[in-house]
């Protein structure tokens, strides 16, 4: 199990679970009894906390990529599908975690000096 979680974690959640199962020779059912098992958790929430982790660390810097462009870099299908994880998995939406994570940071993306506006 854990090369299963070195490999999801590794790849940043961008990996599917079947191929993972079949990374390490077994079937996904299998993995997913095997992991859960051992973490507590299935190898899809595995991936979910992953994509999250990586979008998190995209976000927590000075100068933010658009929040569509690291929903695409971490996985994610669009940018809702970001923001509606992101509400699972924080409790908060992606404008509430930044302005109470850096209270102290406007918030700048990349993008914005052409007039797009982010939550």
């Amino acid at each position: 199990m854990r090369e299963a979680r070195r490999l999801i974690f590794a790849r940043d959640g961008r990996v599917r679970v079947s191929a993972v199962a079949e990374h390490i020779a077994y079937s996904r059912r299998h993995l997913s009894e095997r992991f859960r098992a051992a973490t507590g958790l299935t190898p899809k929430a595995a991936v979910r906390i992953a994509r999250f982790q990586a979008a998190r660390r995209r976000l927590a810097v000075p100068r933010r990529p658009p929040r569509a462009e690291v929903a695409a870099r971490c996985g994610y299908a669009y940018q809702s599908h970001l923001c509606r994880e992101w509400q699972a998995l924080a409790g908060c939406s992606v404008g509430t975690w930044l302005a109470e994570e850096f209270p102290d940071v406007q918030y700048v993306a990349v993008d914005d000096a052409a007039g797009s506006t982010h939550d």
